[in-house]
């Protein structure tokens, strides 16, 4: 972890502050920070996968102790500590702004799982019951889902389907969106025209490979994987209308070469700016 001192950038803490348990846990394969920089979070891939978080206390990174009391973890759920294959984590995680909650990805299943920081004895942790399986994801990435700066809205896209979803063509992609309901402590389907799905020409697009939201959750933006010859990478950006309850296209970005690949957008924290990396 670096800081910006106002004319460079400095390393903050040391190699001791932030390491895995054991030797081959292989910590830091995926990483998220809250937004004033104070909170910092790294997934480690071996063991089930696992989660550590961290808080600067000026000094030194310290990190969130697990349900039983070392830092071992600061958590993972009870499949990855049943199964060293689970892998939990593995497509990745996204976190809200004051680092309160975290969203966790692994692709057994396509499995969302829920976590929010409340500290209650040596436990910093606590998953919501249950998980959440998107329909029709079957394939996601790491650049697939996030959530909302306020926490209560995320955005998954499925870029390719897996056997039984229904659909024709496994390759169209799904973009699906959910809101937190706190009076049940569930995520339901935020829009009634849900899932947005990609293009059935054939070979399909692989929407969703890349997502991005804004802070409060109304805007969201997606990418395809298109890399046929006669047809172009795109970036389409939807707003949320209340009243309706549907998602309506604001815009779509077509790349000018036809070989072009959306692989990654990122919409900036008033939603009027996006960012959009090919290769």
């Amino acid at each position: 972890e670096t800081g910006y001192n106002g004319s460079s950038w400095t390393r903050l803490g040391d190699d001791g502050d932030m390491r895995g348990y054991w030797q081959n846990w292989e910590l830091g394969h995926h990483v998220d920070i809250s937004d004033d920089g104070n909170r910092i979070f790294a997934r480690g891939r071996s063991g089930g996968g696992y989660i550590n978080v961290y808080d600067w206390d000026g000094t030194d990174w310290n990190m969130h102790k697990n349900s039983s009391g070392n830092t071992k973890w600061s958590f993972r759920d009870a499949l990855s500590v049943a199964s060293d294959a689970r892998n939990m984590g593995n497509l990745g995680m996204s976190v809200s702004s004051d680092g309160n909650r975290v969203i966790v990805n692994t692709t057994t299943s396509d499995i969302i799982s829920t976590w929010d920081y409340t500290p209650s004895g040596s436990a910093s942790w606590t998953m919501t019951p249950g998980y959440l399986t998107p329909p029709y994801t079957g394939y996601t990435n790491p650049g697939s889902v996030r959530l909302s700066d306020d926490g209560n809205t995320f955005i998954i896209g499925g870029h390719q389907q897996g056997c039984g979803s229904v659909q024709s063509n496994a390759a169209l992609g799904n973009v699906f969106v959910y809101s937190w309901n706190s009076g049940t402590s569930t995520w339901t389907l935020k829009g009634s025209n849900l899932p947005i799905v990609g293009s059935s020409l054939t070979g399909g697009e692989y929407l969703g490979y890349n997502v991005s939201i804004s802070p409060e959750g109304n805007r969201i933006s997606f990418g395809n994987f298109e890399s046929a010859a006669d047809r172009r990478g795109k970036v389409a950006i939807y707003d949320y209308n209340a009243s309706s309850n549907q998602w309506v296209e604001y815009a779509t970005l077509i790349s000018d070469k036809s070989t072009t690949i959306a692989r990654s957008s990122e919409l900036s924290g008033d939603g009027n700016r996006i960012l959009i990396g090919d290769n």
